[in-house]
Protein backbone atom coordinates (compact mmCIF):
# COMPACT_ATOMS: atom_id res chain seq x y z
CA UNK A 1 0.00 0.00 0.00
CA UNK A 2 1.28 3.43 -0.91
CA UNK A 3 1.70 6.25 1.56
CA UNK A 4 -0.29 9.44 1.07
CA UNK A 5 2.74 11.67 0.23
CA UNK A 6 3.77 9.25 -2.52
CA UNK A 7 0.26 9.28 -3.96
CA UNK A 8 0.11 13.08 -3.86
CA UNK A 9 3.49 13.25 -5.60
CA UNK A 10 2.34 10.95 -8.41
CA UNK A 11 -1.13 12.52 -8.69
CA UNK A 12 -0.13 15.21 -11.26
CA UNK A 13 1.33 12.51 -13.52
CA UNK A 14 -1.83 10.43 -13.25
CA UNK A 15 -3.99 13.47 -13.98
CA UNK A 16 -1.98 14.40 -17.08
CA UNK A 17 -2.15 10.79 -18.31
CA UNK A 18 -5.89 10.75 -17.74
CA UNK A 19 -6.30 14.01 -19.68
CA UNK A 20 -4.20 12.62 -22.55
CA UNK A 21 -6.33 9.47 -22.65
CA UNK A 22 -9.58 11.46 -22.64
CA UNK A 23 -8.28 13.72 -25.42
CA UNK A 24 -7.30 10.68 -27.50
CA UNK A 25 -10.66 9.03 -26.87
CA UNK A 26 -12.49 12.21 -27.81
CA UNK A 27 -10.51 12.58 -31.03
CA UNK A 28 -11.11 8.92 -31.85
CA UNK A 29 -14.85 9.34 -31.34
CA UNK A 30 -14.86 12.38 -33.62
CA UNK A 31 -13.09 10.55 -36.45
CA UNK A 32 -15.27 7.43 -36.14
Amino acid sequence: MRTLPEYVRSAPELITKLIDITKLGYRYRLTV
